[in-house]
C-alpha cells in the first residue's frame, strides 16, 4: 500500500487527484505508521489536513480494500 497506489486508485475511481498529506492524515487516523518529513519544523502541527469528509471516507475505503 503505497501513496502512489492509493492516488492511482482514487484517480481511476473518482477522476480526481489527491494530495499525499491527505493520505497521511487518513493513515494517521486509522493508526498506520506515518513518517515525519525531514524538513518539518514542528512535529505537533499538521498544516494540510484532509478536511473534505467525502474524500476522507473514499481514501479510508481504498486503504481498507488494499489492506485486506
Amino acid at each position: 500500500m503505497t501513496y502512489r497506489s492509493i492516488q492511482d486508485e482514487y484517480r481511476a475511481n473518482f477522476n480526481k487527484t489527491i494530495k499525499n498529506c491527505w493520505i497521511a492524515d487518513v493513515k494517521r487516523e486509522l493508526g498506520f505508521p506515518v513518517r515525519m518529513a525531514a524538513h518539518r519544523i514542528n512535529p505537533d502541527i499538521i498544516k494540510n489536513r484532509c478536511l473534505d469528509q467525502d474524500v476522507r471516507e473514499r481514501i479510508k475505503t481504498i486503504i481498507r480494500e488494499q489492506n485486506s
